[in-house]
């Protein structure tokens, strides 16, 4: 933080003009509040990241509070660490580094017109002063807000790099697995065909933990095969609704769970690859369903249009993400299921990331896990085929489960 206000020549006549301000700009922070989301909402592709009207009023009382803590400090280390971490959550719900910057700007000139406007009577230089001091400490905001994105691209490219060596090992790994496994589960079946009816009851059950860990290593091997060989969405126009019914109609809930539909009468259609989005909500909804298998439990799976978006939530009212999972989730190789992969969500995650959407995951209220889809209305990113890719912003911005007739992956931990 010293080296910020130092760079921009922030000291503490700056900040003690910007605490003298602040009861003056009190009465147009709502306003300005509101001349922000306007401003957004005209917008699509950063209006789609707003989310419900529920999201933009907790949104609109955090920009507030971000306003007056900008004009009243204190600008220290803590003030640092607090926009550090809104920055980081910028990334998260992506946010386009263009728009925060462009929303900084807004939001600045809001600012230096409410300083003109309420420090004109006491002269042209103490207004001069005001609205540099304001200008100064935009900039630092802007530093720490690019600087996130630094790091958030940085990690990216790290994480990227880790994903293509893993695809490789994957490849290379199943590739010479698959056939080992497919000679033990012949031999497997030719001694149950040999030995017909004389079979003896405890060979019987020695070839049934054959059969059944080998088809446990199939499913873990064609899950390794799936994340290799990610590739460009083939796209169509397609209805979500239409997607989310066919694929749900193959799911089965089990004793004490309810799979319940709450669709949106009419959504726009969108430009996708149908195969490719009901991996991900086979993923979703089948982590879900195995979330309550042991207790019972429900499963609603909701669609919704917003601006410039479609969202699909799936809740489940199970045990919730623990602390690890939640940092962890879309983490490659990372489960806590006993034969789970790791790698359903890192898949599902990269296949929103290509049509331009995004993935995310929060506790439910009430208990249990929400998990939300978001594709744009503006189609897919042209991206090259290859290995995968690597909520609330109080502040200016705010499965790998193959298709039909695969062998399903695995999803959450």
């Amino acid at each position: 933080m010293d080296e910020l206000r130092s760079f921009v020549g922030f000291g503490p006549g700056d900040a003690a003009r910007l605490a003298a301000l602040a009861p003056h700009c009190e009465p147009d922070i709502e306003p300005l509040v509101e001349r922000f989301y306007e401003t957004i909402r005209r917008h699509p592709e950063a209006a789609a990241l707003l989310g419900d009207e529920q999201r933009v009023g907790r949104l609109r009382r955090s920009l507030a509070d971000w306003l007056r803590t900008l004009l009243r400090g204190p600008h220290d280390e803590q003030y640092l660490l607090r926009r550090t971490a809104i920055g980081r959550r910028h990334v998260e719900i992506g946010m386009p580094p263009r728009y925060m910057a462009l929303a900084m700007g807004v939001l600045r000139q809001g600012l230096a017109e409410s300083a003109r406007r309420r420090l004109a009577a006491q002269g042209a230089q103490a207004v001069a002063a005001s609205v540099a001091a304001i200008d100064k400490v935009c900039d630092i905001e802007l530093a720490i807000m690019l600087e996130s994105y630094r790091e958030a691209y940085a990690a990216a490219l790290r994480e990227r790099e880790q994903l293509a060596a893993l695809a490789q090992l994957s490849a290379a790994i199943s590739h010479e697995v698959k056939n080992p496994l497919g000679v033990i589960a012949s031999s497997a079946f030719a001694l149950r065909e040999l030995l017909g009816e004389t079979l003896p009851d405890a060979l019987a059950r020695h070839l049934e933990r054959i059969e059944r860990n080998v088809h446990r290593a199939h499913r873990a091997v064609t899950a390794l095969l799936d994340f290799a060989r990610s590739r460009r969405p083939r796209l169509v126009r397609a209805e979500l609704n239409e997607l989310v019914r066919e694929t749900c109609s193959e799911l089965v809930a089990g004793p004490r769970v309810e799979l319940v539909l709450e669709l949106a009468e009419r959504l726009p259609q969108l430009e996708l690859d149908p195969v490719l989005i009901e991996r991900v909500i086979d993923n979703l909804v089948r982590n879900a369903l195995e979330a309550v298998a042991a207790r019972g439990g429900r499963v609603q799976v909701r669609t919704r249009a917003e601006p410039g978006a479609v969202v699909l939530e799936v809740d489940d009212d199970g045990p919730g993400l623990a602390a690890e999972a939640k940092q962890r989730l879309f983490e490659p190789l990372f489960t806590t299921k006993p034969v789970g992969t790791g790698l359903g969500l890192v898949l599902a995650r990269s296949i929103a990331e290509q049509h331009r959407g995004s993935l995310t995951a929060e506790d439910r209220p009430g208990g249990g896990a929400r998990f939300r889809l978001r594709l744009p209305l503006g189609g897919v990113q042209a991206a090259a085929a290859g290995p995968p890719a690597a909520g609330d912003a109080g502040s200016p911005g705010g499965g790998g489960a193959p298709g039909r007739g695969a062998s399903r992956g695995e999803g959450r931990p």
